[in-house]
């Protein structure tokens, strides 16, 4: 690409990546993931996911956790990366990792989907911690109707600057035929 003139963009670089992880290629795949920022093109959350699932998938958790955080510049990580980590996790029977990950979510706003949630907490249960269940349930209700006011407020702001946008295309409008008007003469 770079010898025709074509920069490559996030989509070449996650294309790129996936193709390497695909090929059991771990090094390559994180080195274009480096090199891409060496580039200046910025990281996707999607290239995350990409990462963090090639990594995951090949019981590599430890290394996609390391690489996760170091790639957050003040981001924070998908539900979908945090969901794959929570899962390679517990696959390597690291519960109480997957469980600390999981608040940390929590604390972040982002809350997990219902599978990965019942799962940690049958895991809570299996370990005879089925009160700190419970807790975790609670708090996750909390965390998730605080999730659900910023998509409303969020809507809601989205909806007034609709609705500004509209108005103040009526009133340009009404400019323009006032400036029409006066242009032409009668």
């Amino acid at each position: 690409m770079k010898e025709k003139g074509c920069s490559p963009d996030v989509v070449s670089f996650n294309t790129l990546i996936r193709g390497f992880f695909r090929e059991r290629k771990f090094e390559d795949a994180i080195t274009m993931a480096y090199e891409m920022i060496e580039l200046g093109c910025q990281l996707s959350s999607v290239t995350c996911e990409i990462l963090v699932d090639g990594l995951c998938t090949e019981g590599k958790v430890a290394e996609a956790c390391e690489l996760l955080i170091g790639f957050q510049t003040g981001n924070i990580p998908s539900l979908i990366a945090c969901t794959t980590l929570v899962e390679g996790l517990r696959k390597q029977k690291k519960r109480e990792d997957a469980l600390a990950l999981m608040e940390n979510m929590l604390k972040e706003g982002i809350v997990p989907d219902i599978v990965t949630f019942n799962c940690l907490l049958e895991d809570l249960s299996d370990i005879g911690k089925t009160l700190e269940a419970n807790k975790l349930r609670l708090k996750a209700r909390v965390w998730n109707q605080m999730a659900m006011y910023r998509i409303l407020e969020a809507m809601a702001i989205r909806l007034l600057a609709k609705m500004a946008i509209q108005a103040l295309a009526v009133q340009g409008v009404a400019a323009i035929r006032l400036l029409v008007e006066m242009a032409i003469p009668a």
